[in-house]
């Protein structure tokens, strides 16, 4: 084979691999496009008020939240983690997007004491918590269509008890797994490994 049919054969292989680096990606995003659309949204943690749970950077996978579902309390049960929509909250200027997780149900009578939560005068236990609340006594009685959320990182969280309790209808969605996004800087350096070789095969 002489070097000009090698340097054929590259450039046919390359081209190749770029086609099959295209059409993988496609498919990838066409399958994200149908799931967002009809069963999950996707975001990112933003801060560092759900960790150690929730990581600022680490994607999150969210199921889609149907304010219509005929289930108690819309299908959202204590401790879930969830993503909310327009909550405001003092000196703000926009509504914000959080991530918090569910302390308090539709009716719940919710009290925080010596630093601990107590839900319906029981103290919750919660081992996924890794210090308690630095605060004053607080207590909360639920409307029939209120949630109380509250971070993970409990000292460095704005939520319910700040902003008090929020109508469960700004509930976006169950967030049912996080996870670190490097996976993501993987395929955008594919993609662009991808775009430099057709650069080359074009010079």
């Amino acid at each position: 084979m002489t070097s000009k049919e090698k340097k054929k054969q590259i450039r046919k292989q390359r081209k190749k691999r770029f086609l099959t680096d295209v059409r993988d990606i496609f498919i990838f995003m066409g399958i994200l496009f149908l799931l967002k659309v009809f069963v999950l949204d996707f975001g990112f943690v933003y801060g560092h008020s759900m960790e150690p749970n929730m990581k600022d950077g680490q994607l999150i996978v969210i199921k889609k939240w149907n304010v219509f579902l005929d289930e108690p309390n819309k299908g959202l049960s204590f401790y879930d983690k969830v993503a909310l929509e327009n909550v405001r909250i003092e000196g703000q200027a926009h509504p914000l997007s959080l991530a918090k997780r569910v302390i308090g149900l539709p009716g719940d009578k919710i009290e925080i004491i010596d630093g601990y939560i107590h839900r319906n005068g029981k103290k919750v236990n919660e081992p996924l918590i890794k210090e308690r609340a630095n605060q004053p006594d607080q207590t909360f009685q639920l409307e029939d269509n209120e949630i109380f959320v509250m971070g993970d990182n409990r000292n460095h969280s704005t939520d319910s008890r700040h902003f008090g309790p929020i109508p469960i209808e700004d509930v976006s969605g169950k967030i049912i797994t996080n996870v670190n996004a490097q996976w993501l800087s993987s395929l955008f350096q594919k993609i662009r490994v991808s775009l430099h070789l057709e650069e080359n095969m074009r010079i």
